[in-house]
């Protein structure tokens, strides 16, 4: 994975991000993760910052999260040296702020964990959370799953691709083996997402839909212990 967004830093920015909807996606994430001047926040799989520029622009320290070293080079060259930005080259599981955290966010990103590394993920992001601390995720919230009922999304995904002749077939076969791989696409819907939230500690957890197949998720660490 590392490689393929290495590739891609270049043209990312003119991509997905200047879409109507990542902007609504970084509306609703900013509204739901309160930052302030105060805060220290994280961005995990920061990208060239997407979010994370605007959440520096309103918080007091962000930690950048990213594998990818074009990514991170694009992040630090738009911010110009900022001192209040950290930079960590590492996988989202292997990430330590050394700090407590006000605010965790992620966009675009924790699809590409399998359900038990998102589940690790949360115990973690609880974990490196003062109290009172925010999770907000926005991401593809439609399973991409042969399970009766629930395979609309992967069947159009396929057929649209299938329509594209020798290229599309060419581009299942690499997301097949990706996925077999375990580097591959992995979303679940917002009901499996609150669920991680809620077991993982998160109180006051909620969720909007976004876009046919998109989504935010949001909770809050508890600022006493639960009983």
């Amino acid at each position: 994975m590392r490689t393929h967004w290495d590739r891609h830093a270049g043209t990312w920015d003119a991509h997905l991000p200047s879409s109507d909807l990542f902007a609504e996606l970084l509306d609703e994430v900013l509204l739901r993760a309160e930052p302030n001047p105060e805060a220290v926040a994280a961005d995990l799989g920061a990208g060239s910052g997407f979010l994370t520029i605007p959440l520096l622009e309103r918080s007091g320290r962000v930690h950048a999260v990213d594998n990818s070293d074009q990514m991170l080079a694009r992040l630090a060259a738009r911010v110009d040296g900022d001192p209040r930005l950290q930079v960590n080259r590492c996988s989202f599981l292997d990430f330590e702020p050394g700090e407590p955290l006000d605010i965790v966010v992620s966009n675009y990103a924790l699809h590409h964990l399998r359900g038990r590394d998102k589940d690790l993920l949360c115990s973690r992001t609880f974990a490196q959370l003062g109290p009172g601390g925010r999770f907000v995720v926005s991401d593809i919230m439609v399973p991409l799953t042969l399970r009766p009922g629930q395979s609309g999304a992967l069947r159009s995904k396929v057929w649209r691709m299938t329509k594209k002749g020798l290229p599309g077939l060419w581009r299942i076969t690499k997301n097949a083996v990706r996925w077999i791989r375990g580097t591959g696409e992995y979303p679940v819907g917002p009901d499996a997402w609150t669920a991680l939230l809620k077991s993982a500690g998160f109180t006051g957890v909620g969720h909007t839909a976004i876009g046919r197949e998109t989504g935010v998720v949001w909770g809050t660490k508890p600022t006493q212990p639960a009983a």
